[in-house]
């Protein structure tokens, strides 16, 4: 595997989005999309998941599939 730092612009993102892929499935959060919102110095994802629904309330919050 070649080293991070020698990798393009376009191919680091690549290798940290299916890096990050990976982590998010320990977290059984069904079908999420990974949107890139900034990559230098800290590289940046949006996370959208379609399966859960954030409800908040005004004393509490919950999460409801």
């Amino acid at each position: 595997m070649k080293p991070f730092t020698d990798l393009s612009y376009g191919a680091q993102v690549k290798r940290l989005k299916l890096l990050a892929s990976q982590a998010l499935l320990k977290y059984d959060l069904g079908e999420v999309q990974i949107v890139r919102l900034g990559h230098g110095e800290n590289t940046t994802f949006r996370v959208e998941v379609t399966s859960l629904v954030h409800r908040c309330r005004r004393s509490s919050w919950s999460l409801a599939r």
